[in-house]
């Protein structure tokens, strides 16, 4: 594996324990790293960098306030086959006005 991550490896670790005031995070995505590393620079007395690994992954600590975890329901849209034929109509002639140039 060398230095670098895999490209296959796309894990984003949160490790919350209720009794501790911070959030581990460990991310391997290099846009979740960029944007850990941006709210750091913006709140360091409430984020702070613990590693930054050789094989480009990060480890994290901040405070509980900047998590969210949401859930939700997944789409589950019922079509037709009136309205799958028509969509798929709608997206052919979208792709071929963008690969001819048009907008």
């Amino acid at each position: 594996m060398g230095n670098k991550i895999l490209r296959e490896i796309k894990e984003f670790n949160v490790n919350w324990v209720d009794c501790d005031d911070v959030v581990s995070v460990t991310a391997y995505q290099k846009k979740m790293i960029n944007q850990l590393k941006k709210l750091a620079e913006s709140h360091p007395e409430d984020i702070k960098i613990v590693a930054e690994n050789e094989d480009g992954t990060i480890c994290i600590h901040l405070a509980k306030k900047y998590v969210r975890v949401s859930f939700s329901e997944p789409n589950k849209r019922v079509m037709t086959e009136e309205q799958r034929v028509a969509a798929a109509e709608r997206l052919k002639l979208a792709r071929e006005k963008k690969s001819n140039g048009v907008e």
